[in-house]
């Protein structure tokens, strides 16, 4: 999956949460989950092979929403606190 072709504004957006133009991102999953006010949440994991740039926008690691899923959920999807870029 690569980022590209969007406008100015989308891109500062982009990269202010750790998505950057012209990058190649590889999707590793995909899943729907079910926070702990039974809210249905659809996330897809992907990696940036640079290795840098990491995403900070939602759901990402240190997000709040993070707080409203189960332990066994985050087992079960393989949620990690880890600086993998």
């Amino acid at each position: 999956m690569g980022l590209g072709g969007i406008d100015k504004k989308k891109k500062k957006e982009g990269e202010k949460l750790g998505l950057y133009d012209g990058h190649a991102y590889s999707v590793l999953g995909a899943h729907y989950i079910k926070t702990l006010d039974n809210k249905t949440i659809r996330l897809v994991k992907v990696r940036n092979p640079h290795k840098k740039n990491e995403w900070t926008g939602p759901w990402s690691d240190y997000y709040t929403g993070w707080d409203n899923v189960s332990e066994e959920t985050k087992k079960l999807i393989g949620f990690t606190i880890s600086e993998d870029g």
